[in-house]
């Protein structure tokens, strides 16, 4: 049963997308893409200071562990759980509000 051929779709046989769901998508993909930026800026500007600042970034902070470690392991762990509550906490925001939006419609 798994092996069944089923054939394929060709996405240009898709009806559209309804407006609000096109939005939602829209919105989903510029918050994913400056969040994305945010983060990764993060980690060139790490990368950057290794190259411009070797002696900034191999100083010693707690038993050995320097700053570049430290960004990279410690503060990008942060960055990245901070991130992830930023996104789920709008993608509650805007499901708030779609459920607000059909008790009122």
């Amino acid at each position: 049963m798994a092996t069944d051929d089923v054939g394929t779709i060709d996405y240009k046989d898709l009806e559209p997308l309804e407006e609000k769901t096109a939005q939602a998508m829209n919105e989903e993909l510029n918050i994913s893409l400056i969040l994305s930026a945010v983060y990764f800026a993060f980690l060139l500007g790490v990368t950057i200071l290794n190259y411009t600042s070797p002696g900034l970034m191999k100083t010693a902070l707690w038993g050995g562990m320097t700053v570049t470690w430290f960004a990279t392991a410690i503060a990008a762990m942060v960055m990245a759980s901070l991130i992830a509550w930023l996104h789920v906490r709008h993608y509650q925001k805007r499901l708030s509000q779609n459920i607000q939006d059909r008790r009122l419609g």
